[in-house]
């Protein structure tokens, strides 16, 4: 299915689930994420403004405690990082596990290869760590003078960007010993 064709029908779902007044920043029972994430794991602008523009919560929480911030991290998806970031979300939400979005870009690519798989979409290794980067690279620029990013978050930038360089240099060996530690299990 084409690109376009793929967000025509997503925006004509998000279209039928606002019609039909559901709350829209309910998380869905399978995968605990709510519209808004959904929207920026996919990567298309114009559900996720179609959804803010209809009144999605920017900071809901999903299932495990993350936003819409945390999922554009995780996923690479600067644009909608972007977006999120110009319509106030809010950099500093801790998930469950007490990270924020900015502590989940430097997610190792054997965990993000496993979470992308359940979820049916995985992503491109080189692809995914320019995009996080870009993303750093967003929060830098902001950091200075802007009131979204607050100051206090340019060293833990500087570490997060540091940390994303390793596990970009580091990614094949993770995808080794996931490989590795099921052998056992898939030899017999």
């Amino acid at each position: 299915m084409s690109g376009k064709l793929r967000q025509r029908r997503d925006i004509d779902q998000i279209e039928t689930q606002i019609a039909a007044g559901p709350d829209l920043d309910k998380y869905d029972p399978v995968y605990g994420r709510t519209p808004l994430s959904t929207a920026v794991q996919k990567g298309e602008l114009a559900p996720i403004e179609l959804l803010l523009s209809s009144g999605a919560e920017i900071d809901a929480r999903n299932r495990d405690g993350s936003t819409a911030l945390h999922a554009a991290a995780f996923w690479g998806r600067a644009e909608a990082f972007a977006l999120l970031l110009a319509n106030q979300a809010d950099i500093t939400a801790r998930d469950r596990s007490g990270e924020t979005a900015i502590e989940t870009l430097h997610a190792n690519w054997g965990r993000t290869t496993i979470v992308t798989g359940l979820f049916g979409a995985p992503v491109e290794q080189d692809s995914l760590f320019e995009q996080r980067k870009a993303i750093i690279a967003t929060l830098e620029s902001s950091a200075t003078g802007n009131d979204v990013v607050p100051t206090s978050f340019a060293a833990t930038l500087a570490a997060e960007k540091a940390r994303v360089d390793f596990e970009e240099e580091t990614a094949t060996l993770s995808i080794l010993y996931i490989v590795i530690a099921l052998f056992p299990v898939f030899h017999h």
